[in-house]
């Protein structure tokens, strides 16, 4: 389950570190979230903009490299924070650690309401 996981890594794009928008939703003071390395986080941002292109066959093994480092540094749970990053969900399910994608969140409780 995700609660027993206190380390997130986050795969988001610069914007949102910057923002720090992930963290100021879940106030949870016990959670520490690590972000790729710069190397990794310019890697990231050029994957985000490839599959924006449409070339997102081309960058999945980029993808995992990221989150399988973002995990050797200790992450127990890969937040997916940016909608691109939604299209791979599936292959990040492969990584071995449990998987967040808000969007799946959203759509899932938008689906439930009645409006």
């Amino acid at each position: 389950t995700y609660s027993s996981q206190k380390i997130i890594g986050r795969l988001a794009t610069d914007g949102t570190l910057v923002e720090g928008i992930y963290q100021g939703a879940i106030k949870e003071p016990t959670l520490q979230y690590i972000s790729p390395s710069p190397a990794d986080q310019k890697e990231l941002m050029c994957i985000i903009y490839e599959i924006k292109r449409g070339h997102g066959d081309a960058v999945s093994e980029g993808l995992m490299a990221i989150s399988r480092r973002l995990i050797a540094a200790g992450a127990g749970v890969i937040l997916l924070g940016c909608t691109e990053l939604s299209l791979f969900f599936e292959a990040f399910k492969k990584c071995g650690k449990p998987v967040v994608d808000p969007l799946r969140i959203t759509a899932r409780v938008l689906a439930q309401k009645k409006f």
